[in-house]
C-alpha cells in the first residue's frame, strides 16, 4: 500500500467510527421505549429561562430530607405513568425502574422562545408532561414535551 493510501485510511477510519457512533446513538434514541410522566417547574419564579424549559418529574411521594428514598419506579395509574419513590422492597405494580438521581435532578428541554409564556402557564397549571426515553438500560432522557397529553407543538394555538 502506498503512503498516500495509508494516510487516507488513517484519516477516514476515525471519521467512520465517529459517524457509526452517531448512527447507533440516534437509532437507540428513536427506538427507545418511552413513558410519559407529569412534570412541575423547577424554579417557580422563572420556569423558562432562555430557550430551555426547566422541570422536575412529578412524584407520587415527595422527596424530602427525612427518610430519603433509595429507589424510584414508574407505575401506571389510570393510563398514565406516575413516579413513585420508595425505600426497601420494590412495589409489585412498578413497570419501570428509574435512577433516583434522575428523579431528584432538574432537567430541561429546548423550546422556542416565542412559545415560552404559554408553556410556562401550562407547566404552572399542571397540564404538562414529558416523554422519557430509555436510551440504554437505566439511562433516561426527556424526548418530548406534552401539554394535555399531546405534543406541545400540536397543542399550541394557531395564529389565524
Amino acid at each position: 500500500m502506498s503512503r498516500r493510501a495509508l494516510l487516507i485510511a488513517a484519516l477516514l477510519l476515525p471519521l467512520v467510527g465517529f459517524l457509526t457512533a452517531i448512527a447507533i446513538g440516534e437509532m437507540r434514541y428513536r427506538n427507545a421505549r418511552e413513558i410519559v410522566v407529569g412534570i412541575s417547574g423547577y424554579d417557580p419564579s422563572d420556569m423558562v429561562r432562555g430557550h430551555y424549559l426547566q422541570y422536575r418529574l412529578t412524584t407520587e411521594t415527595p422527596l424530602d430530607d427525612s427518610g430519603e428514598p433509595e429507589r424510584a419506579c414508574a407505575r401506571t395509574i389510570a393510563g398514565r405513568s406516575v413516579v413513585h419513590n420508595f425505600t426497601g422492597a420494590r412495589p409489585h405494580d412498578c413497570s419501570v425502574d428509574l435512577p433516583i438521581e434522575f428523579v431528584r435532578n432538574a432537567h430541561r428541554l429546548y423550546v422556542q422562545q416565542e412559545h415560552a409564556p404559554a408553556l410556562e402557564e401550562a407547566l404552572a397549571a399542571g397540564r404538562a408532561s414529558v416523554g422519557l426515553a430509555e436510551v440504554s438500560p437505566g439511562s433516561w432522557v426527556g424526548r418530548r414535551l406534552l401539554v394535555d397529553g399531546v405534543p406541545w407543538t400540536d397543542a399550541r394555538p394557531t395564529d389565524d
